[in-house]
């Protein structure tokens, strides 16, 4: 490891040269700065060499829930590594890079958050240059690990990072690299850097599940429909029938399930699903007041619908405000991860 630290710094040197002709990649196009090629920032020094950089997040005591990784590509579809996107218990959000043996950073450049706030140039290609997390390494390292708070539950990730190859001492390759890369959605039509979408759910505090969608909507016995059970945050009609209140509108089965098989298609309006989301929530029992992101979710979208009058097949709106879609996506991955194990 020493032997390959002391090549460092002249390895530095030539990935310029590596990527000096793709520069635009990176930073604006009259940007000549090695510190903008490189994604900008600093950081802490690096310790001993091999495995996490310095400066890396302090994990001790964290456990971790709800991870999703996405690989590290070059340009032309090679993988090299990848970073996982992942919830600590102390509910803020851990991003780690991690490189294939005989590769090594050069630098990490990270954003988290809206979308339409990734930093771009004047012709809309991402500047990794003013990315708000940043890491450039002096020796070699496989892994890094940023630690973001203050995130919303939903938001976008664009993870760069400038990485070479070396073999018995020798640089073999030079790589720009996105996460996600290999298949993920374009930053910039005209470019290749990419972006992916992270839900941050909760490491459970509380054991708190819901049954999926289909028990209460799509759940048939020899073609006849299964009847919502007696449970939950429910109450009993005068005809006996379990009924569910949405946004303070009284729903029964019938009623919702009329919802539910309207408009059930590819891009079904906001109303539609957000009432059968939190449906599933009430019919299943699910205290979602003990999780605070659960909770503020149920409440973003009760507030809208609120003020859409009682939904039916001839009432269900549509939304254009980004906060009630962003929550409506997080019940839909909440209730996926959080399955209750007796579902039917």
């Amino acid at each position: 490891m020493k032997t390959i630290k002391s090549v460092w710094l002249l390895s530095a040197i030539l990935s310029v040269l590596f990527f000096s002709c793709r520069k635009a990649e990176l930073a604006p196009p009259d940007d000549t700065s090695v510190a903008s090629c490189y994604g900008g920032g600093g950081g802490d020094d690096e310790g001993g060499g091999g495995g996490y950089g310095g400066g890396s997040a302090d994990t001790t005591g964290i456990s971790f829930c709800s991870p999703y990784t996405v690989t590290l590509c070059t340009k032309t579809g090679a993988v090299v590594g990848d970073v996982t996107v992942q919830t600590g218990s102390d509910r803020n959000t851990y991003v780690r890079y991690t490189l294939l043996p005989d590769w090594y950073f050069i630098s990490c450049s990270l954003f988290a958050g809206d979308e339409t706030a990734i930093p771009v140039n004047g012709s809309g290609v991402a500047n990794t240059s003013n990315f708000p997390y940043q890491k450039i390494f002096t020796s070699a390292y496989t892994q890094y690990m940023f630690k973001l708070n203050g995130l919303p539950s939903l938001y976008t990730v664009a993870a760069n990072a400038v990485v070479l190859k070396v073999v018995n001492n020798r640089i073999l390759d030079g790589q720009i690299v996105w996460g996600d890369a290999c298949s993920g959605i374009r930053i910039n039509r005209y470019d290749w850097a990419t972006k992916f979408n992270y839900t941050r759910l909760n490491c459970m505090v509380a054991d708190i599940c819901s049954k999926p969608l289909k028990t209460y909507f799509d759940s048939t016995v020899n073609g006849a429909d299964i009847a919502w059970p007696a449970t939950g945050s429910i109450t009993m009609s005068l005809t006996g029938n379990v009924t569910v209140n949405v946004a303070g509108y009284t729903y029964t089965e019938a009623e919702g399930r009329s919802i539910y098989n309207t408009m059930n298609t590819n891009n079904p309006p906001e109303s539609r699903n957000g009432f059968i989301h939190i449906a599933a929530l009430k019919l299943s029992g699910t205290n979602y007041s003990l999780d605070a992101d659960l909770q503020n979710a149920v409440t973003t979208i009760e507030s809208w619908l609120v003020t859409r009058g009682k939904l039916s097949p001839n009432n269900l709106p549509a939304c254009s405000t980004q906060s009630v879609k962003n929550a409506i996506v997080y019940l839909d991955r909440w209730i996926y991860m959080y399955t209750c194990p007796d579902r039917r």
